[in-house]
Formats: C-alpha cells, structure tokens, sequence
C-alpha cells in the first residue's frame, strides 16, 4: 500500500478511536474514550447519531459521496457560493455551498481524488488523484478541459500558482510536476526527492516551489529551470516526513515546516539557513501557517494542541486543545487574531489567539474531519469528513 493512502487510513482510524491517554501515580497509562464520556452500546450510538438527536451547526451538507471525503474547497464567485468535494468514492463534485445542491459529477478519475482546488478567478476547478492524474475542470459546465499526465504514481496534493493557471502536484513516486492549466501543456519536472513527495507549495510571491518528502527533506526549486536550490536535511532537521509547509507572505524567503517527528522548523529558502526549531508536540504536526499581520506561526499536531508561536523570540504565545487530532488551521483571512481549527473531533473551533480562548465551536460530523477549507473573504468554512459528507458553516467573525 502506498504512503499517502496510508496516511489517509492512519487518520480514519484515528477518526474512529477518538482515545487520549493519561497517567496514574505510578506513570501507567490510562486509556481515556473522549473526555469524562461513558460508553454507550450500538443502538445508543446510532440513536444519538440521528440527525434529529445530534446537534449540527452547518448551514448545508452535501451527502453525494459514498467514500470518506478527503478535500474540500469554496468559492464564491459574484453571488454564488461554489463548492468542490473529492473523496476516496473516486469521485469529484461541485455543488452549491448554500443549499447542498450538486452542480456537477465530474466522472473519470480511476482512484482516491486526494485533492481539489479551484484557481484564483474561480474558472477552473484542478483535481488530483492516486490514479496519477491531474483533470481540470470548466466550473461554468462542469466539463472537462484537460487531463494532465506525467508521474508515475497517485498524487498527494495540488495547488495552483498564485498569479495564474499553473497547477503543481506532487506525487508518490518521488516526483513533483508543473502544467500550464490553461492548454494542458507539461511546464516542468522536479526529481531529487528519494520518496513519496506529501507536500507542497508554491511560495507566496510564486517565485520558487517548496516541496517535503517521506524522504524527511525539504527541497527548493527555481520553476524556470527545474534545478534544486537548497535541501534542508539532517541532524539539524527532520528525523522523519515532512506532511506539512507554509510560505509567509510577509516575506517570501521564510517557510514553516512540520514533521511526523513531531516538531516544526522555521527556515530561510533564499539562503538555505534553518532558523530555529518549535519544540512542543507529542504527534506528528500535520498542520502549519503564518499570521499574514503579526510574527505568528500556528501549528496543529495529532496530539490535539494547537500552538500559536511568537517567531521573534520561538516561543509559544498560546496553547489550545481539540480533543482529538489536529488536521488543519487557517487564520482568519480579514480578521487575523482569529484562528480556526479542524480535528478528528469532529468540530471546527474558531480560536482568538490573544487570549487562547475559543470563541466558537462548529459541531455537525458524525465522524472525524480530514479536510478543511475556509472562503477568501472569511465568510464560510467547508468541511469533509470520514462520515462521507461534506458540510458549509456560516462564519460570524
């Protein structure tokens, strides 16, 4: 079984558990299900898990999928809140975020749709799959403009250039891939990586492309010419993948990087120096971002905490808990003292990181959430779950 998948089934498992652990005097662990829970037989499960008995704060759901839902995005274009869903079915989706209403099946992928992105004007809709393909999407119609081809093996992600239709991707086959979205022309190949490539970005100028590996580096490219312009690795490093990485749009040049090894490192892609290192996790930090006003750093890990870090000095401003793993955190994108969270939990929590408080809890999945999304203005969130739905929150800043 490959890597990705893997990790995917790691999360829907962790999704079902739902377990944390403590100690007693002596220093034994204590499994603990939930927090002060009892446990209930099945048909007490399936009653409380009713929608008529179970509480649910989403404005819309989308039930179109019969496999867990691994990514999600929105877009509101003019009036129109749009919504994309793909998920372990094979299957790709649009529909309405306002009502739950599919647009479009977008039939064709022959495996796991890990990923979909609408680019920045909303036009188009790229989805990645482990069948090794990238298909790109006419939102208008809902047909198809192009499929793009190249690796070997599934792809982990995508993601679009922030200044026009290139569409980067990377694969399991240690690969990472660059098209022109717009003509479905083949752009650029990247190889040096040794193992699955589970990440990656392009940076926030869109001058150079990011990419962390199984392989427990993390190498920068020049788009133009394919060639490898820093590494980062070693004893000063990653001791295992890297699953996560933001740019800073402050400044371009500073990434964030999280790692199975359970920490996170802080470095300079222009210069190739790593800056410093946040210690604070117990699992693996599946989740990292940058505060576009202040020198904040977030991180999310599986251990539940998310830790908001002061990066002039490295070290934590803030400490919050889900009560499950952590699997993505987006600031608010106006209101930037504000973050949200997404766990295996099942909730979306909606965090000011000047008190640590939380300010909201968004409650509606049935099971854990493995995907998270929220709107350009901040004015929904889109989830998708291991309950095979997709739900829309309406976001009251």
């Amino acid at each position: 079984m490959d890597n990705n998948n893997e990790n995917k089934e790691e999360l829907s498992s962790s999704s079902e558990e739902m377990m944390m652990t403590d100690t007693d005097a002596e220093g034994n662990n204590i499994e603990i299900v939930g927090e002060g829970e009892e446990e209930y037989n099945d048909a007490e499960v399936e009653a409380m898990n009713h929608p008529s008995n179970r509480q649910d704060d989403s404005l819309c759901s989308f039930e179109g999928h019969s496999d867990s839902v691994y990514s999600v995005d929105i877009k509101f274009i003019n009036s129109t809140a749009l919504a994309a869903s793909g998920g372990g079915d094979d299957k790709c989706f649009m529909w309405d975020a306002s009502t739950g209403k599919q647009y479009f099946e977008l039939s064709g992928h022959k495996d796991s749709v890990s990923s979909v992105k609408f680019n920045g004007d909303g036009s188009l809709l790229a989805s990645a799959s482990f069948d090794s393909t990238v298909k790109v999407w006419n939102v208008k119609d809902g047909s198809l403009s192009h499929t793009l081809e190249g690796p070997s093996e599934g792809i982990n992600w995508i993601n679009w250039h922030p200044k026009g239709n290139v569409v980067l991707a990377g694969s399991q086959d240690s690969s990472c891939w660059m098209w022109n979205a717009s003509n479905g022309t083949f752009m650029n190949s990247f190889f040096g990586h040794s193992k699955s490539v589970g990440c990656g970005i392009f940076s926030s100028d869109g001058k150079w492309i990011i990419t962390g590996s199984e392989d427990a580096t993390v190498r920068v490219w020049d788009p133009k010419n394919s060639e490898c312009l820093h590494t980062f690795q070693g004893a000063m490093f990653h001791e295992a993948e890297v699953v996560s990485v933001a740019s800073q749009v402050q400044n371009p040049s500073l990434l964030l990087t999280g790692s199975q090894d359970t920490t996170a490192r802080i470095v300079n892609i222009t210069n190739g120096k790593i800056l410093g290192a946040l210690n604070g996790h117990t699992g693996s930090v599946e989740t990292v971002a940058f505060c576009a006003s202040q020198a904040y750093g977030v991180t999310g890990s599986l251990d539940g905490k998310i830790l908001v870090w002061d990066l002039n000095t490295l070290q934590v401003r803030s400490s919050s808990l889900h009560g499950a793993g952590v699997v993505s955190c987006i600031w608010h994108p106006v209101h930037q003292h504000l973050l949200i969270s997404a766990s295996l939990d099942k909730t979306v929590k909606v965090w000011d990181v000047r008190s640590g408080a939380c300010e909201k809890t968004y409650a509606g999945h049935m099971n854990g959430i493995l995907s998270m999304n929220v709107s350009s203005d901040g004015r929904a969130i889109i989830t998708g779950s291991d309950d095979q739905s997709a739900l829309v929150y309406v976001l009251n800043a």
